[in-house]
């Protein structure tokens, strides 16, 4: 009875080790660094902004992209999902689950840090979550919402099936109006001093997008565009200049901030499709190569090629809060 009752506890204890949760590598909230989201291996690569050494969570399911909800909290989620998972990055452990339902593309944290604004394409629809992931509220919109903006009063959403942008008001939480814009929308940025919404994409068909189109934000009619082919899907602005990343052409543009002009270009990483502005570096996260490219902005060369997970798709900074 003895050696049974051992068996037993021996058994027990061996498979209460195998289910628990493995701790991933713990993540210092006093430490800078870049992460990108890698969608092949399932992983995320955190690399050191100095000494560019990296650490690697890779997870048990296929997420596609990712938000911080805090300085210290991730939230994963991926359009085939019917949840978003939440991990603590100094702790390394898993915090919970968003039973969001399948079919958000795309998440963005609120510029005041209190909600979560999620395009889900399964229901057509914008939804607002709280933190703790309750739904706060929902605005029905036509098609395929994707990419979205915010400015101080509004909040600006493009359809990436339909050729227009959704206006939604903060304030009410109403649909304000729609205008006119590129199908297959993806990335952009709202200047709201000079009353302008930048908006890049991929193209429909066989007219792929080649140039920028910037918007008024007051009446959503174009003002200006600006050819960056191919594919301009996102934007980085440093002082002076704007930066805008070529998905198509594998190039970074130089953007005059004030005229318009474009100054220089060089050669991105194969099928760029993020990047991200640190302390006078763009970091670039090419998706072909494995790769984060680091550009520093004062020679516009290429300093460094960082090697990290299969597949980065999209790419964050964090930076230390200093006193």
């Amino acid at each position: 009875m003895q050696k049974s009752a051992l068996f037993i506890l021996a058994c027990s204890w061996l498979l209460t080790s195998c289910s628990s949760p493995e701790r991933l590598p713990s993540i210092p909230v006093q430490e800078d660094y870049v992460m990108t989201v890698n969608i092949q291996d399932h992983s995320l690569s955190f690399i050191d902004t100095e000494s560019y050494e990296e650490k690697t969570w890779t997870l048990p399911f296929a997420f596609q992209r990712a938000v911080f909800l805090t300085e210290d909290q991730l939230l994963l989620y991926g359009k085939e999902l019917d949840r978003a998972y939440t991990y603590e990055l100094s702790s390394g452990k898993a915090l919970g689950e968003w039973k969001t339902g399948k079919g958000i593309e795309n998440m963005v944290l609120s510029a005041d840090g209190t909600h979560v604004y999620a395009a889900d394409q399964k229901r057509n629809s914008l939804r607002v979550f709280t933190l703790d992931g309750k739904q706060h509220e929902e605005m029905k919109l036509d098609s395929a919402p994707f990419t979205i903006l915010e400015s101080s009063d509004k909040l600006y959403v493009a359809s990436y099936e339909e050729a227009y942008m959704s206006v939604i008001l903060k304030s009410s939480w109403k649909t304000a109006g729609t205008f006119p814009a590129p199908p297959r929308s993806v990335g952009g940025w709202i200047d709201e001093n000079k009353d302008e919404l930048w908006l890049g994409g991929h193209g429909s068909g066989e007219q792929i997008q080649d140039d920028i189109y910037i918007y008024s934000l007051t009446d959503g009619t174009l003002k200006e565009k600006i050819t960056t082919p191919v594919m301009p899907i996102d934007f980085a602005r440093a002082q002076n200049h704007v930066y805008a990343l070529s998905h198509g052409s594998n190039e970074l543009w130089k953007i005059d901030y004030d005229t318009k002009r474009i100054e220089e270009k060089i050669e991105t990483g194969s099928n760029p499709f993020s990047m991200e502005l640190f302390q006078n570096k763009l970091y670039i996260a090419s998706y072909d190569s494995n790769k984060v490219q680091v550009v520093d902005l004062k020679t516009f060369q290429t300093i460094k090629q960082i090697p990290v997970g299969t597949g980065p798709f999209q790419l964050f900074v964090r930076e230390e809060e200093r006193a």
